[in-house]
């Protein structure tokens, strides 16, 4: 659990393995679409309704993989474990 984080009350029943999950997830997508991107030159997009401009599959994925391994490294750190140990880098494989 997710300790000393100071009033921010709705994080603190949040997991090292979900966030884990979220960033495998993220991880997946970023290289499907980035093959999507690369070998075929293709970018598939989807449009919010309050967005004028089309978004990549691409774009969210990363968003969404840079907000998961910071949640990853926000863990670690509040809960006081080593931040330049392999299992913060190899987050899908450490121990909570």
């Amino acid at each position: 659990m997710v300790k000393g984080i100071g009033g921010l009350g709705f994080l603190d029943k949040r997991h090292c393995e979900k966030t884990s999950f979220i960033t495998a997830g993220a991880f997946a997508g970023l290289i499907y679409f980035g093959y999507l991107a690369l070998v075929q030159n293709s970018f598939p997009t989807f449009q919010f309704p309050f967005i004028q401009e089309p978004i990549t599959w691409l774009l969210l994925f990363a968003v969404i993989f840079v907000g998961g391994y910071g949640g990853v490294i926000f863990y670690r750190y509040t809960n006081k474990k080593c931040l330049a140990c392999k299992e913060t880098l190899m987050f899908w494989n450490a121990s909570a």
